[in-house]
């Protein structure tokens, strides 16, 4: 049986965070995420990043890195 592939992992790199205060010292330059659907883009990757670490990016790379076989 073949695997069911779940979920992508996307490496985010050189994330360029809108520093307008400097109170956000410990937010990643870069990051790997476990993103749960193949099709994605740069807007909604950005803006889930933002939503969580509650600052605005101005910019990143973003790679698909690998498939996660979560079926067992």
């Amino acid at each position: 049986m073949p695997a069911v592939i779940n979920s992508y992992i996307l490496k985010i790199t050189n994330i360029k965070w809108d520093l307008k205060e400097n109170i956000y010292d410990n937010l990643p330059k870069e990051i790997e995420l476990k993103w749960g659907n193949k099709k994605w883009n740069k807007n909604q990757v950005i803006n889930w990043l933002s939503n969580h670490f509650n600052c605005k990016i101005d910019n990143c790379n973003i790679q698909k890195l690998k498939i996660k076989d979560d079926s067992g």
